[in-house]
């Protein structure tokens, strides 16, 4: 497209942009292409954008001054081959055609709109003839979908009605089986009874094999009934060289040192060893005085000293430690293995009385054991306590526990083989216990089956007649009504938009009118999602005109999908993605993560001409104050499929601390959407009365519940992050700082809280994702908005991380 607009070059004083340059923010290379995308926060800036480009159209349109800029908003824009120029009514031609759609004109187009809409063309007159059949097709129309409906109804009472069945079957048999030996029928329910009776329901063969006689079912009763014992560990082998351990201890208790030996010290040891140190000392510093006394040292003394402390006493002082060390070594290996053994009731009962016996004997050759490592080392601290008095001992005895440990561990082994095999038993009993219960319900098995048969059978007729009709309807109605076709299509798009029809237009004479299932309908009554759905798809139609050069124009679309359901909200990303494909260029700005990541998908087509961006708006406070800015994606939602490693980084950010006030506000929405995303995946289905809503997504997060899992986390901290959360991320507006509810005070000791209560249910997965966004994540914080829009429960879309639809545009 020759006029393509390439950079948005500045802006000052517009709104939240107080002083934006491109340059600044996104440097010399970045560039718009065809399709871009702008994904931000409300508050963020987005509606400034658009409202900047909604100026725009309105010059081109010759429409009133008072459409234009705001005083004093300072634009400057680029386009391909020219330099930046600031923004005029004046200068409007440089740029290449300008359609918007943005709040402004949902409020123009749909909400603040007097009378019928206006149409979009017109074309041929009444026809008497086809009017009336028109009616006539319309009513037989009206008695099919009653007809469907009908079915439909039957068809889910028949399958209500079969899921009580199953809900029969699953409570016998966890009656019969859940207090017994295996833990599947424990909580064993319709879901599971479902997937076991399907398994063999299309033979009827299996039904009559999976029967039991009452004997057989009491056999099987019995075996599952029988004793359970769990797995047992081996003993470790007791490898060590003990016996020559002792050997060494004789040989040292009675080694002769022969040294010139100074009676006195030898006769008293602690003496000796004092003044062993002392001469250590003396050689050290070279001294030659008595660093006690100060007096001269005897001629000949030193020299005698070191006759007394010859090298054969270091080594026998040294022999000595480590035979004591060795003898340490020994006492620690028994204890492990007397520690290691198993008491007797654990062991099965047929091999229950040899396993106490051979248990018990291993404990008596560990006791001696012991005693004799014991006995040693007291003969060894004694020699060490006189080293050169010789200390003759007779050689202590220790027996060896080998042969022991192994009788012990062959015993476990037989145990270990026991159970596996027990298991096998006790699981082959209850599934053919189970397997019976499921066969009783053949009957009502094939009763079911049946019936869903006929009645699929009368709504594939019902569905293809319905079809015929509609087909029959839009060409009369294309006859019938001037610009009845544009109303159809409408029609249609609302349908496939919004996933149902209760909404349509009619077309009247002077334009279109709102029915709501067939009878005239207000504006008033329109819900937000579908005051947004009526006019972006009369905006995408308004870009049929044959007037409008779509390949040469720049459309930017401004959150056209804000407040939709989830059922709506996939169908419509897809329909704005497939209405806009040849269009020379497009901006789409959006607050929800699933719309971006769908549309970021479509901006990077491959091989698209012109290729795609993405860009973020987002708010930083200076001097105190939000401003606004345009930049890159943050890495964590370009490179991840949810906002979940984003707000976690917020999250973690916010507890280091200090943000400013305004990057803290939004805190409260961030962390309940990181809590309730991290709970669903950590905790689908809780266990009653834990978690949040017994297994289902609550708004009323109950954080209480998990304290006993939580030894390091305090019942007050709970509390307060359960109350921050529930307050304050309620609120449709942003606090002001020093208001009653301005949640700042605390957010960043909350933010802390809400890291340990993660932390405390699932370390691994707080310690991956802080390493994840440190090696990811840019070194400052991620940017925030200073509003959020609030959870909404099941009526988000997609994942639990999906971004809620706001009530206003941003």
């Amino acid at each position: 497209m020759e006029k393509s607009l390439t950079k948005i070059a500045s802006l000052k004083g517009c709104g939240a942009f107080a002083d934006f340059k491109w340059q600044d923010a996104l440097g010399d290379t970045a560039t718009l292409k065809r399709r871009n995308i702008v994904f931000g926060w409300n508050g963020s800036g987005k509606t400034t954008l658009s409202r900047i480009f909604r100026a725009i159209e309105n010059w081109q349109s010759a429409k009133a001054v008072a459409d234009a800029l705001p005083d004093g908003w300072d634009v400057h824009l680029q386009v391909q081959g020219e330099s930046a120029f600031k923004l005029k009514q004046d200068k409007i031609n440089k740029l290449p055609p300008v359609y918007v759609f943005n709040r402004d004109f949902v409020e123009k187009s749909v909400v603040g709109a007097e009378g019928p809409l206006s149409p979009i063309i017109t074309l041929g007159k009444d026809s008497a003839d086809d009017a009336a059949r028109l009616n006539k097709l319309v009513v037989e129309q009206a008695a099919v979908e009653k007809d469907s409906t009908l079915a439909t109804k039957q068809q889910a009472d028949g399958s209500k009605a079969w899921e009580t069945k199953c809900s029969a079957g699953a409570k016998k048999i966890r009656e019969d089986l859940g207090g017994r030996g295996v833990a599947e029928f424990r909580n064993f329910e319709a879901p599971a009874f479902k997937r076991r009776f399907e398994t063999f329901a299309n033979d009827a063969t299996k039904f009559a094999a999976a029967r039991l006689t009452d004997g057989d079912l009491a056999t099987q009763l019995t075996t599952v009934s029988a004793e359970e014992r769990q797995p047992v560990s081996r003993l470790p082998s007791a490898v060590d060289d003990l016996a020559a351990t002792l050997g060494t201890v004789t040989e040292v208790c009675g080694r002769s040192v022969v040294v010139d030996a100074i009676k006195s010290l030898a006769n008293t040891p602690d003496v000796e060893a004092w003044i062993r140190a002392g001469l250590a000392l003396h050689e050290k510093h070279s001294a030659t005085d008595c660093l006690y006394c100060g007096q001269d040292l005897p001629e000949g003394k030193t020299e005698a000293l070191k006759r007394h402390f010859d090298k054969a006493y270091d080594q026998l002082l040294a022999d000595i430690d480590a035979a004591l060390a060795k003898l340490t070594t020994a006492g620690e290996a028994c204890d492990e293995v007397s520690n290691a053994i198993t008491p007797a009731d654990a062991i099965l009962a047929p091999l229950r009385s040899n396993y106490a016996t051979a248990a018990k004997a291993l404990t008596e050759r560990i006791a001696l054991r012991q005693q004799a490592i014991a006995e040693a080392t007291q003969h060894l601290k004694s020699r060490q306590g006189q080293p050169l008095k010789e200390f003759p001992v007779a050689q202590v005895e220790a027996p060896a526990i080998a042969v022991e440990i192994e009788a012990v561990n062959k015993l476990i082994d037989r145990h270990n083989k026991g159970v596996a095999d027990h298991r096998k038993l006790v699981k082959e009993a209850s599934d053919k216990v189970a397997d019976h219960v499921a066969a009783q319900y053949e009957g009502e098995w094939i009763a079911h089956v049946a019936a869903e048969k006929a009645l699929n059978e009368q709504r594939e007729k019902l569905q293809l007649r319905a079809t015929e009709l509609r087909e029959q309807i839009t060409e009369l109605r294309r006859v019938v009504e001037g610009h009845a076709p544009i109303a159809a299509a409408l029609n249609g798009d609302l349908k496939d938009y919004l996933g149902h029809d209760d909404l349509s237009l009619l077309a009247v004479d002077n334009g279109y009118k709102l029915q709501r299932r067939g009878a005239d309908a207000n504006v008033d009554t329109l819900s937000e999602g579908e005051k947004t759905a009526l006019a972006v798809l009369y905006f995408l139609r308004c870009l049929d005109d044959k007037r409008v050069d779509r390949a040469k124009s720049l459309i930017v679309i401004d959150d056209p999908v804000s407040s939709l359901d989830s059922n709506a909200l996939y169908a419509a990303i897809t329909f704005v993605c497939h209405k806009l494909d040849d269009a020379g260029q497009v901006i789409l700005l959006t607050h929800s993560f699933t719309a971006f990541r769908e549309w970021k998908k479509w901006c990077n087509t491959k091989g698209l001409a012109g290729g795609g961006a993405c860009f973020q708006c987002k708010s930083k406070t200076v001097d105190g104050k939000r401003c606004a800015t345009l930049g890159k994606v943050d890495e964590l939602l370009e490179n991840y499929e949810s906002e979940y490693h984003y707000l976690f980084h917020y999250v973690v950010r916010a507890s280091e601390g200090p943000l400013a006030a305004p990057e803290l506000l939004p805190l409260a929405n961030v962390a309940r959407r990181v809590l309730e995303a991290f709970l669903a995946f950590r905790r689908p289905r809780p266990s009653e009365g834990e978690g949040i809503g017994h297994g289902k997504r609550s708004m009323d997060l109950d954080l209480i519940q998990f304290k006993p899992k939580l030894p390091d986390v305090s019942l007050n901290q709970l509390s307060r992050l359960e109350r921050f959360v529930n307050t304050f991320s309620h609120n449709d507006n942003v606090p002001v700082p020093g208001s009653e509810r301005t949640p700042t005070g605390e957010s960043d000791q909350v933010a802390g809280i809400l890291l340990a209560f993660m932390a405390g249910l699932d370390p691994s997965h707080v310690a991956d994702m802080k390493a994840l966004i440190g090696a990811s994540s840019p070194a400052t914080a991620p940017t925030v908005p200073t509003t959020l829009s609030p959870p909404r429960g099941p009526a988000n879309t997609g994942s639990p991380l999906s971004t809620t639809q706001p009530r206003g545009a941003s």
